[in-house]
């Protein structure tokens, strides 16, 4: 993994630990719609959103 894919993944991994561990006031559903929303073309999101 390159080291913007590896950012991305922290980045996205931080964002939904953050809310599962309620450190953010921010409901899962809407991070997750802010993530597809910034990286619709990043590998991880991609395999979420296939079919």
């Amino acid at each position: 993994m390159n080291r913007h894919n590896r950012l991305n993944f922290e980045l996205i991994y931080k964002l939904v630990t953050d809310v599962q561990n309620r450190e953010v006031d921010l409901e899962l559903d809407i991070a997750l719609q802010g993530i597809l929303q910034h990286f619709p073309k990043y590998w991880l999101v991609r395999n979420l959103t296939v079919g």
